[in-house]
């Protein structure tokens, strides 16, 4: 066959190729593990479940419902480090593998001024006006991607090679063109061979006891820089706004083999694959909230954050090769030059690809309310909305965009969310817990993929200084498919993870 010399071009179709099916459904996994809310805010906002849309007067306010800068009466700043562990049990059919990952980060950080009308500082009557206002600025992390993944199993299914068929044959091939794809690069490397004379469909070498195994190496973050303001009216009504910036940075290193492959030819044992992905985004989204003091025992509150739309850039790494007793086989090939000579050639098969996107967040919506019984106890709660079905991705290609897109409105559903949160207090003493429940974000999930967390925690108030510790326990299960066929079938990896952090909480009001 021809062998074009043009890398560009090959690595160009052989990520597109690939990204069709297999990391088209990536693209789908990234926006839900971008859009999903977690736990941020200060330590008395994370020790109370973060229930925090109908209470105000702490930092955590200003990752939730900005009305709550209404409540502030003192300037306030704050610190909160974080350390989290998280160990992860990966199932791959039936074959468990537990791995483990820790590490500090800042959780929070904020700063609050606020302003008050001097009769009210007096105890004075006020008659409904403006009583005080506040503004805030702070930053939060809000999501740690940081986790290793190994797997190991017998596959009783399809291999990884009926993958690179189906890219064989959906990929058009015109002559003798094989190395401008990766169907292509499999069919130089002996893992696919052709059905007809004309070679235009191909199937894969069979496996007779598939042994799959690899891992994956998960780094990155997303944060939250966060500005807001909030009024407070006559000690009733209590209403803020606020805008924030949201940056992400993921990193993920997948290594794949498979062996078990009985070519007749004896060209190949097995299959590696590797590919190494990096994404960088920012975003800005906004949002609004109410509470409504009534008869200083109950608040009801609640607030609107509208969807974030990430502007992603992203570069991939990916190499393919073929096995033989463990040595690696790469792409051979035939030259023919201007004179007809045919000589032997290889090529390397590690190809590179960039790619610029917009991933758009669902909207948010969170009402709650809040009941305090004297100076003694605290209980609130609170329930988000959020339809993940209306999560979009563009590109500049519009037929892979339609196709993601159909995948996200049959994959994913609307779901409530249900916080709950009690405080304590005994004298400068103060003792907190709560309890999240996160609804599976799947429309077809036959198994539990709800998440479930505990929070918990203590504090000491000092005049105008407060520290306070807290826990967060968090449970989730997460599928994943390794890879998916043209039939929509593939083998999963199922994972049960524990999330634990602690954090620390040191400020004051000034």
């Amino acid at each position: 066959m021809k062998w074009k010399k043009l890398r560009f071009f090959i690595a160009v179709a052989a990520i597109t190729a690939f990204s069709s099916q297999t990391y088209g459904q990536g693209y789908v996994d990234d926006a839900l593990r971008i859009s999903q809310p977690v736990l941020r805010g200060s330590t008395r906002t994370q020790s109370l479940g973060a229930a925090f849309s109908s209470l105000g007067g702490d930092i955590g306010v200003l990752s939730s419902n900005p009305a709550g800068l209404g409540f502030y009466r003192k300037s306030d700043i704050s610190f909160t480090p974080e350390y989290s562990n998280s160990s992860l049990q990966s199932s791959y059919f039936y074959n468990k593998v537990n791995d483990s990952k820790q590490g500090w980060n800042v959780g929070n950080f904020g700063i609050v001024f606020a302003h008050s009308s001097p009769e009210a500082d007096r105890g004075l009557a006020t008659d409904n006006r403006l009583i005080s206002f506040a503004f805030g600025a702070g930053y939060s992390r809000n999501s740690s991607f940081n986790r290793n993944t190994t797997f190991s199993g017998h596959n009783p299914g399809r291999s990884f090679n009926s993958l690179l068929s189906d890219q064989a044959n959906a990929s058009g091939f015109t002559g003798q063109d094989y190395g401008s794809t990766l169907g292509g690069i499999a069919f130089d490397e002996y893992l696919i061979n052709p059905t007809n004379k004309a070679m235009t469909t191909f199937a894969p070498v069979q496996a007779a006891n598939l042994d799959q195994n690899g891992s994956m190496q998960e780094n990155g973050y997303s944060d939250e820089s966060n500005f807001s303001f909030g009024t407070n009216f006559g000690n009733v009504v209590y209403v803020g706004a606020g805008v924030n910036f949201d940056n992400l940075s993921y990193q993920r290193l997948t290594q794949f083999n498979e062996t078990g492959i009985v070519d007749p030819a004896m060209k190949i044992d097995g299959i590696t694959y590797s590919k190494f992905t990096s994404q960088y985004g920012t975003g800005i989204n906004g949002k609004a909230g109410i509470i409504f003091n009534l008869a200083n025992a109950l608040h009801i509150g609640g607030y609107v954050q509208s969807p974030t739309n990430y502007s992603m850039y992203e570069t991939s790494d990916m190499s393919l090769y073929g096995l033989k007793s463990n040595q690696l086989i790469g792409p051979s090939v035939n030259n023919t030059d201007n004179m007809g000579k045919v000589t032997a050639g290889t090529y390397d098969p590690t190809v590179s690809a960039t790619n610029s996107y917009h991933i758009r967040t669902p909207y948010k919506y969170t009402a709650g309310a809040s009941l305090i019984l004297g100076k003694f106890m605290l209980l609130t709660g609170e329930a988000d909305y959020l339809d993940y079905r209306q999560m979009r991705f563009s590109s500049d290609n519009s037929s892979a965009d339609m196709n993601i897109n159909s995948q996200i409105q049959t994959k994913y559903k609307a779901v409530i969310n249900y916080k709950a949160g009690a405080e304590l207090k005994f004298g400068p003493l103060v003792i907190r817990g709560g309890y999240v429940f996160a609804s599976s974000p799947l429309s077809n999930s036959v198994t539990d993929a709800d998440r479930r967390i505990l929070t918990g925690g203590f504090g000491i108030r000092s005049g105008n200084f407060y520290i306070d510790f807290g826990g967060v326990r968090d449970f989730s299960r997460s599928y994943r498919n390794l890879y998916t066929l043209n039939d929509n079938t593939g083998p999963s990896l199922k994972q049960y993870n524990i999330r634990t952090s602690g954090t620390v909480t040191i400020g004051t009001r000034f």
